[in-house]
Formats: C-alpha cells, sequence, structure tokens
C-alpha cells in the first residue's frame, strides 16, 4: 500500500472534491502530514492517516453536521484528550443529525463533543438484550418443562 497520496488521489478515493480538500487544507481545518504545497507546482501529500480524517469529516458532512460543529468537536478532543494524535481518525462517531457524540474507551459510553463539559450519553445495545432475553426464555422454559415433569411424575 502506498505511503502518501496526492491531492487528485485523494479525491478520488474519498469523494471530496478538490476545492473541499483545498478549502480543508487553507482553513486550516485537516492538513496535509507528509507534504504541504510550497506554491505553485509543488504537490500536497496526504497520509492514509489524513485520508481517514478527511474520509470521517466527508461522513459527518453528508450526515447533517456542519462544517463548523465537526471543527469545534474536533478541537474539543485534541484540546481534552491530547494523547489522541488524529481523533478524526483514532475514534467512532455517532451523529443525530445536529451533535457528535464519540464513543468512549469502554464502548458503552457516549461523549457528547458539543457540550462545554462533555455530557455523557449511554449506548444501551438492544440488539444484544433481545439476543440475552431470548437464551434466558428458553432456559426459563426448559426450567418449567423440568418442574412440569417432575410434578407430573410426583402426582402420579
Amino acid at each position: 500500500m502506498k505511503i502518501d497520496y496526492t491531492s487528485m488521489e485523494v479525491c478520488q478515493v474519498t469523494g471530496i472534491s478538490y476545492r473541499q480538500l483545498d478549502y480543508w487544507d487553507s482553513s486550516g481545518f485537516i492538513k496535509p502530514s507528509v507534504a504541504r504545497a510550497k506554491g505553485s507546482g509543488t504537490a500536497r501529500m496526504y497520509s492514509f492517516v489524513d485520508l481517514v480524517c478527511l474520509r470521517t469529516a466527508k461522513r459527518l458532512r453528508d450526515s447533517g453536521i456542519s462544517l463548523q460543529k465537526i471543527r469545534r468537536s474536533a478541537e474539543y478532543l485534541r484540546t481534552h484528550f491530547p494523547e489522541l494524535d488524529s481523533p478524526l481518525a483514532d475514534l467512532v462517531f455517532l451523529t443525530d443529525g445536529s451533535t457528535v457524540f464519540t464513543l468512549t474507551i469502554d464502548r458503552s459510553t457516549a461523549l457528547d463533543t458539543m457540550m462545554e463539559q462533555g455530557q455523557l450519553a449511554w449506548c444501551i445495545p438492544v440488539g444484544r438484550f433481545v439476543s440475552e432475553l431470548r437464551g434466558q426464555i428458553v432456559k426459563m422454559e426448559a426450567q418449567e418443562k423440568k418442574e412440569k415433569k417432575a410434578d407430573h411424575i410426583f402426582a402420579a
């Protein structure tokens, strides 16, 4: 796999327009980490991690999150979690179309990155609950069958 990507390659694999990529670089939102353009005729070079950040930002934009909110979320994460090199590449994000959440390390708690204090929200794994409940019902029904059978034997 390649280790660096030109702007045109980035646009091709991420679906981001060249104009958007150029704006995100010039505004300082997501800059190429391999090589910055040094005037006309020089190429910006992006790393694979840059591609992940760009794709994440694009997906959040496509989900209705404004660039301002994405910037604010990324800045909040950089400030409060300085150990993260690239929050947009290192974390799992969730959105309801108006705010941006990221999963915490335990994966059962989400952090609202739009709140100044970092409001926590809990993820409720309903699918897992369904599986657990089905298993418990099967066990309960098996136990009831055993008890009925035992009652029938003792009644006889």
